[in-house]
């Protein structure tokens, strides 16, 4: 029998992702964000709390890490979905799901400053792509000012929507072959 290669997994998660995306913005059609919300984390608690019952040793919620998870688990499902819900109702999925995208950015920051990990050249040229990314993906014409000129204007010279289109690619490849001959 063959394993299963782990980049499956990630590309699984990756379409379930979206796909959910996908039908968030087609339920929102016909209710809002916080309906959304409360209806996905109570189908979220019978099934994983029924799952828990079954598969997680109650000895394992006894450990000290388990209030940091409580704490996380405040926050986490229900605000960021609310807030997710939110940007795919008035942003739609293709503006939203990359914006949301910036989890990495945050993550390396915050291992920096509370876990003191250190910035490596990865980290860095890994956040540029992901700020320069917002910027090209939340242009919408006159709608970022800096001094009467569009901020993707001021930082790139004009070019039609095709062909920012095509540069986003061309910039990621050359950043990973650089990260990558380092």
């Amino acid at each position: 029998m063959t394993a299963i290669p782990a980049e499956f997994y990630a590309l699984a998660n990756a379409f379930l992702f979206a796909f959910h995306n996908m039908l968030t913005k087609k339920a929102l059609r016909y209710s809002n964000p916080a309906t959304g919300v409360v209806s996905s984390l109570l189908i979220n608690i019978v099934f994983l709390w029924g799952l828990s019952i079954l598969f997680v040793p109650l000895s394992s919620l006894t450990s000290a890490s388990i209030l940091i998870f409580v704490l996380v688990g405040f926050f986490q499902p229900g605000l960021t979905r609310l807030l997710t819900y939110k940007g795919i109702d008035t942003l739609g999925v293709a503006i939203t799901d990359p914006i949301r995208a910036t989890t990495p950015l945050f993550s390396a920051m915050m291992a920096i400053i509370f876990l003191d990990e250190q910035i490596t050249l990865p980290i860095v040229v890994a956040t540029l792509m992901i700020i320069a990314g917002i910027i090209l993906l939340s242009w919408r014409g006159d709608s970022m000012k800096i001094a009467g000129r569009s901020a993707v204007q001021s930082m790139l010279p004009q070019l039609s929507p095709n062909r920012r289109a095509q540069i986003v690619p061309f910039l990621l490849g050359e950043c990973v072959v650089a990260v990558h001959n380092r």
